[in-house]
């Protein structure tokens, strides 16, 4: 992606919501892969009340991958759960109603 580019990116997710928040979630895609400043990462967009925000994660990403219909709209909240490697999290939208218990998701 050039400077010149006009690709929508969203509005930043963190910019609005924090982890925990409770959200409606209406709709979930996939978006491009771009530099950061950690090495390529790869875009979620989520839509919440009409706007489309981007968020980065590759559980999220294979999230949206897994998606099937009647999934959305739901009431979820973004969560942080640590993976089987030591020290490492993997951010998930869960059920609104989930605990916030550290069960390891893979």
């Amino acid at each position: 992606m050039g400077m010149f580019d006009s690709q929508d990116l969203g509005t930043p997710w963190a910019d609005h919501f924090k982890e925990g928040d409770v959200f409606t979630l209406e709709n979930i895609k996939v978006g491009p892969t771009i530099p950061t400043s950690y090495g390529p990462g790869t875009i979620v967009f989520l839509w919440i009340n009409g706007t489309k925000y981007s968020i980065f994660g590759s559980g999220l990403v294979q999230q949206a991958q897994q998606m099937t219909d009647g999934d959305l709209p739901a009431r979820v909240k973004l969560m942080s759960r640590p993976t089987k490697q030591a020290g490492q999290h993997v951010k998930l939208l869960v059920p609104a109603d989930a605990s916030n218990t550290d069960d390891i998701p893979f």
